[in-house]
Parts: structure tokens; C-alpha cells; sequence
């Protein structure tokens, strides 16, 4: 169990930060995970149609769990994960479930992919490409150096690095 423990913390668990390193691994795995499922696994069991919404409801906790974790490294709350994720799930919404009309791409879908594709773009950039607050923030110590001694006098007494 203490081999999992890392992998567990990383995909379901919401608090802390994550380095990039962490981040581009977690988003891997997931994509692995995601496409293996609605491809291999989940079409011969539920059928193609339902396949990648199955696959992607799979994939929506841990995507979360790593985005806010990142969100959380650039001192960022996790509900910034609403910026770019509703966007996502209301083009997805809007392009397979058959609510709106016309075949294919809609105005609808098209309008929410346009809003995806920025909001996605920032994120990608923000979570993807830019280091984190150096120290201690909000949200835990800076992963790249976990004992820094930049955190408030307080929390440090509490671990018992005060050196008093």
C-alpha cells in the first residue's frame, strides 16, 4: 500500500501542491487512462456511443485532483478549475448529447468550444508552463523544496522546526 500511496495523493486527494514535473505526469497517466477506457476497454462492454462520456466522467476526479493541486502551487484557489472546466463540460454537453438542434457541430458547441479552447489555452499555460510560488504559500510548502523555511512562524512550531 505504501507503493500506491503517492499515486493516491496525487489523483484523489485536493489539498497541497504539485510540481510541473508531477503535473505533466498525472496529466499523462490520465490521458492514458482516459483514452485506453474509451477505446480498449469501455466499447465492448456499454457500446461506442456512450464509450468516451463514460471514460471522461472516469477521468474527471483525477484531472481535478492534479489541476487544483497545480492551481494550488500558483497560489490560486481551487475553483479556477471552474474557469476552464465548465466551458469544457457544457461544449461536450452541447455536442453529443442531442439537446440542441442540427447534426454534428452546432452554434451552441461551436461557441462553447471557442470559450474552451481560451480559457484551456490560459490554463495550459498557467498550469503547464509556469513554476509555482517559490516557498511556502496559502496553500503548503513549495514542493521543489518542502523544508523551506519560508512559512509563517506559527506552522513552523506546529511541525516543530521552530528553532527557539
Amino acid at each position: 500500500m505504501t507503493r500506491l500511496a503517492p499515486w493516491i495523493r496525487l489523483f484523489f486527494r485536493f489539498d497541497g501542491r504539485i510540481s510541473l514535473r508531477l503535473f505533466w505526469t498525472g496529466i499523462g497517466l490520465i490521458a492514458l487512462f482516459g483514452i485506453a477506457m474509451g477505446t480498449l476497454v469501455l466499447p465492448p462492454l456499454i457500446g461506442s456511443r456512450f464509450a468516451p462520456t463514460v471514460a471522461l466522467l472516469l477521468c474527471g476526479p483525477p484531472l481535478f485532483a492534479v489541476t487544483t493541486k497545480r492551481f494550488h502551487d500558483v497560489n490560486r484557489s481551487w475553483w479556477w478549475n471552474l474557469l476552464f472546466g465548465l466551458p469544457l463540460g457544457f461544449t461536450w454537453v452541447s455536442h453529443f448529447s442531442g439537446l440542441f438542434p442540427g447534426e454534428g457541430i452546432n452554434a451552441v458547441s461551436l461557441y462553447w468550444g471557442l470559450v474552451s479552447l481560451i480559457t484551456g489555452g490560459w490554463a495550459l499555460k498557467k498550469l503547464g508552463f509556469e513554476r509555482g510560488v517559490e516557498g511556502f504559500n496559502d496553500h503548503g510548502p513549495d514542493p521543489l523544496n518542502p523544508n523551506d523555511m519560508g512559512m509563517p512562524l506559527t506552522i513552523r512550531r506546529e511541525r516543530g522546526l521552530d528553532d527557539d
